[in-house]
């Protein structure tokens, strides 16, 4: 390290220390003009050694880094940087979107957590499209099967009903701007798209695991993620194409299971 500053730094100080010599001395007496040229040279040629020196150490320092961005890249973390345990409280960003879409199974947490979130993007022009399973179709059997808390079908469409009993005010609020769909099968993972389409887009993917915790979640940001970015959201918007339309009168009209 020593020998690294030395070698940096030497060749600049020299050419200070030397330059003021033949500047004090030129002063003090008159030199011939060949001396005064030989003087000359040999400063120039300390500045172009101090910036050959300067231009190694630029390289040096990008070899530096190169060599520690490498070993990130083989030994670092991997999947701990980019997956987090679950998804995180996204409320307040919600709070300032201008559409929200979000799929999953029964959204009954997320629709008693963030009623009062929907119902302000609405009132102020915002969009919410929602995608949850249908309560009157035999997948939410399969659905039940991958739970962590239970493996009971109708616990779980009760918990779906519950959540579309939620919904049923704010569709009363503006079918344009609200709109839920239902899903004839399980979703293998639950999509937050916000702002999609904007300079603050971003989509938020939770893998759903096999009766077990945590869900793996990560952030997905257009133009980082590019390829996969665009790739979550065609998911959501092929899911929310064969979704059917709900329409909240049908809530009272569910049928049992078979």
């Amino acid at each position: 390290m020593i020998i690294n500053y030395a070698l940096d730094y030497i060749p600049i100080i020299a050419t200070v220390l030397l330059a003021t010599f033949a500047t004090l001395k030129a002063i003090q007496s008159p030199l011939p003009v060949s001396e005064v040229l030989q003087w000359v040279l040999v400063v120039l040629g300390l500045l172009a050694t101090t910036q050959l020196i300067d231009r190694f150490r630029v390289i040096r320092s990008l070899d530096l880094k190169i060599d520690k961005l490498s070993e990130s890249v083989n030994k670092g973390d991997g999947a701990k940087t980019f997956f987090i345990h679950h998804i995180p409280n996204l409320r307040e960003r919600l709070l300032d979107a201008k559409s929200i879409s979000i799929n999953g199974i029964t959204l009954s947490r997320t629709t008693d957590a963030l009623w009062d979130v929907f119902k302000q993007q609405i009132s102020g022009g915002g969009t919410v499209r929602l995608l949850l399973v249908d309560p009157d179709h035999s997948a939410l059997e399969f659905a039940a099967l991958r739970f962590q808390k239970h493996q009971d079908s109708v616990r779980l469409r009760r918990e779906v009903k519950h959540a579309l009993d939620n919904l049923e005010s704010l569709a009363e609020l503006d079918k344009n701007l609200f709109q839920v769909r239902l899903l004839p099968f399980p979703p293998a993972f639950g999509i937050w798209a916000i702002d999609v389409g904007s300079p603050k887009a971003e989509i938020w993917v939770e893998l759903y695991s096999f009766r077990d915790l945590p869900e793996p979640t990560f952030q997905l940001l257009p133009d980082r993620d590019g390829e996969w970015f665009y790739f979550f959201q065609k998911q959501f918007d092929q899911m929310w194409a064969i979704g059917k339309p709900w329409q909240p009168l049908g809530i009272e009209k569910v049928t049992p299971l078979s």
